[in-house]
């Protein structure tokens, strides 16, 4: 069975014959540059036989003990560089693959910006990194935000927002490279959220509005249920005023009835209990033709009148 299997896999494609049993080994990640501590895996893909995972490994042409479809090498070493190939028990050796083993020669950079971030300033991100071996290495950085390209390849590790606005708000991260793009690193991302000016203040300065504006409103409270009691007092005053005048003009005019009554009486009763005048004998005048009548005496004056 497995004889059938290797001759349909030799079948002409296209006029040409395709060696399709040649091993093909990747490299994930796909980097064929990595720096020590690092890791990468190595796999192995071609034909085998039914039930038969059995690979072989070679480094510069040495055979490596393994014999798994995958190399895993973990925390890199000079040892692990070299030349990679690999085959399956249907397959031929595949294709080299170069694995280099560098000294870091920078450290990973760190997304760092200016604060605060508030609408209309101006915001400054630096990518900062750090020479490892040469002190004079020239580094490009490059600045993202999402899968935006803002600034490629610069010499400068600074990248400026002149006026941030709230659409400038995202996810930012910058990769430095090696001059020849061989060695690159990126940060992690930052987020960046653009505050508005009302926002700019600091939180004690909030609060101590609020409580300035909760005094103000307490003083003006008690003020004006100061105003409106003392309103109500004068109100009062002006209704009680005239009431007490309209009661002593009241009883003045009772009072002043009760003495004309009195007096009324007592007129009265002094008419009564008078002795009656004897009139005089009338006086006879010479000459005159007969007895005078005699003259009429006027009332007698009585307490409060006048006699005419």
């Amino acid at each position: 069975m497995w004889l059938v299997t290797v001759l349909l896999l030799w079948v002409p494609v296209g006029g040409q014959v395709v060696n399709p049993t040649k091993a093909v080994l990747t490299v994930q990640p796909a980097w064929v540059s990595i720096f020590k501590k690092e890791s990468v895996t190595l796999r192995c893909e071609g034909p085998r036989l039914p039930g038969d995972s059995t690979t072989r490994w070679f480094i510069n042409s040495t055979a490596l003990p393994i014999s798994t479809p995958s190399h895993s090498v973990t925390e890199a070493g000079f040892k692990d560089g070299g030349e990679y190939s690999c085959k399956t028990a249907l397959s031929v050796l595949s294709d080299p693959v170069q694995l280099e083993i560098h000294s870091e020669l920078f450290a990973m950079p760190e997304l760092r910006p200016s604060s605060p971030f508030l609408e209309g300033s101006l915001i400054t991100l630096s990518c900062e990194t750090k020479p490892l071996q040469s002190p004079g290495l020239q580094l490009y950085f490059s600045f993202y935000v999402g899968n935006k390209t803002l600034a490629d390849r610069n010499i400068s590790s600074e990248y400026r927002i002149p006026s941030a606005g709230r659409e400038d708000s995202g996810f930012y991260w910058c990769e430095v490279a090696t001059e020849d793009g061989s060695i690159r690193k990126r940060s992690s991302e930052l987020e960046l959220q653009v505050l508005g000016l009302q926002s700019s203040a600091p939180f004690w300065v909030h609060n101590l509005f609020y409580l300035s504006m909760g005094v103000m409103f307490l003083v003006s409270t008690v003020l004006c249920v100061k105003i409106y009691k003392k309103l109500q007092r004068m109100k009062k005053y002006k209704l009680e005023v005239p009431l007490i005048s309209d009661q002593e003009k009241k009883a003045i005019s009772f009072q002043q009835a009760i003495s004309n009554d009195a007096y009324e009486d007592l007129r009265a009763s002094v008419r009564q209990t008078a002795p009656k005048e004897v009139p005089k004998a009338p006086r006879s005048s010479v000459g005159s033709c007969g007895p005078q009548q005699p003259e009429s005496l006027p009332p007698r004056a009585t307490a409060g009148e006048q006699t005419p």
